[in-house]
């Protein structure tokens, strides 16, 4: 429960400061970031629900993909193609801009290589 939990959270933090640091990135690139300088707890709270969108398709993903059982390498690569997809797809939708899909594509894709690599840590007895 509590490994679901952390990759719950750390799956969150890693999509959502990744899609915020790309969206300010882009800003500075457009030469705008100075009008927007005030706004970043208010886009950390309006976004918010990108990530959790992301974390939603990766388990759902991961469990129909682990009920295949495929090796390890191949289950982390269709569940984070599938997950990018679906998340940058929806995403594109919603505000008719490519680079917004890409930056969510972006920062999904990292949240879907990380999350397989948290694990707990094995706890091993040592007899006195």
């Amino acid at each position: 429960m509590m490994d679901m939990i952390k990759k719950i959270i750390a799956g969150f933090f890693i999509c959502h400061i990744t899609f915020l640091s790309l969206i300010y990135l882009h800003l500075f690139r457009l030469g705008v970031l100075n009008e927007w300088d005030d706004t970043f707890i208010y886009a950390f709270m309006i976004f918010s629900y990108i990530p959790v969108m992301a974390l939603l398709e990766y388990f759902m993903f991961y469990i129909f993909i682990n009920m295949l059982h495929l090796r390890f390498s191949i289950r982390i690569a269709t569940v984070s193609v599938l997950t990018v997809l679906v998340n940058s797809v929806i995403l594109y939708f919603q505000s008719k801009e490519m680079i917004i899909a890409g930056i969510t594509a972006i920062s999904t894709l990292m949240m879907c290589t990380a999350l397989p690599f948290i694990n707990r840590k094995k706890r091993t007895e040592t007899k006195n």
